[in-house]
């Protein structure tokens, strides 16, 4: 049984560590060396009041933090079970979505949900990507996935000047990055991008799969080319139950 995998030696109750992080940190260590894989049910909360002898509260607090930092999920009616591993998104590397799911193994795919010229309400647009006062741009919605998962909802305008062909480019098979570097002439080079902890508004969440309110992480960015000329101007969002970005650094 699951229970037997837990460990009551591993509790100290006489430590100044809260009983919950250590019920917390127990189950982590489980699930991180692979005895609780993705998918499998965790015992009910009753189970581990009793294996521990601890109270409802405690055990809750542990499995509640560990369903919002997204290791554990729950399904209405059925119980708690394990998330999938989150996919380590590196900051320090400009490359496609089609690119980072080939180097982990994984099938990317895209669906464009929307594409069209826009003239209103973007002149925080217009700076980014240094167009003229009027001058239309091009907005692409799409929504990327990763072995069929929603994984990432991508908004990116581009100058329509330039790059108005890109209304009938194959997006859903080909990567944009290539698209832009084979038919454009275009090669994003570098990038200047901010992150921001967000909550997914109704339209997000539907186009992820996931509850309104859900927590993403947002990302906007700017993509140069090699004369430093911007090329994209994009807000994704990432499923924060799947995605974490590292950052490392040297001195």
């Amino acid at each position: 049984m699951l229970i037997d995998l837990i460990d009551i030696s591993d509790i100290d109750k006489e430590s100044p560590i809260p009983i919950y992080y250590q019920i917390k940190e127990r189950m982590r260590a489980l699930i991180e060396a692979g005895d609780l894989k993705p998918g499998m049910q965790v015992p009910s909360e009753r189970e581990l009041c009793d294996e521990y002898g601890v109270s409802r509260m405690t055990v809750r607090q542990a499995i509640s933090e560990l369903v919002k930092e997204g290791v554990l999920y729950r399904l209405r009616g059925k119980g708690t079970f394990v998330a999938e591993p989150k996919l380590d998104q590196p900051i320090m590397q400009l490359s496609s979505f089609s690119e980072d799911m080939h180097k982990r193994g994984m099938q990317a795919g895209a669906k464009t949900v929307d594409i069209k010229a826009v003239h209103e309400d973007i002149s925080h647009v217009r700076r980014a990507l240094r167009l003229e006062d009027e001058e239309p741009a091009l907005k692409i919605e799409r929504l990327r996935f990763a072995d069929g998962v929603p994984m990432v909802f991508e908004v990116s305008y581009f100058s329509y000047r330039r790059f108005y062909a890109l209304e009938k480019a194959d997006l859903e098979h080909c990567s944009l990055y290539n698209i832009l570097e084979q038919q454009f002439g275009a090669h994003p080079v570098s990038a200047k991008e901010t992150l921001e902890a967000a909550l997914a508004d109704s339209y997000i969440a539907s186009m992820l799969g996931i509850e309104e309110g859900a927590p993403v992480i947002m990302v906007i960015g700017v993509t140069y080319d090699e004369d430093d000329v911007p090329i994209e101007y994009v807000r994704s969002y990432y499923r924060g139950d799947r995605y974490k970005f590292y950052l490392e650094l040297k001195r």
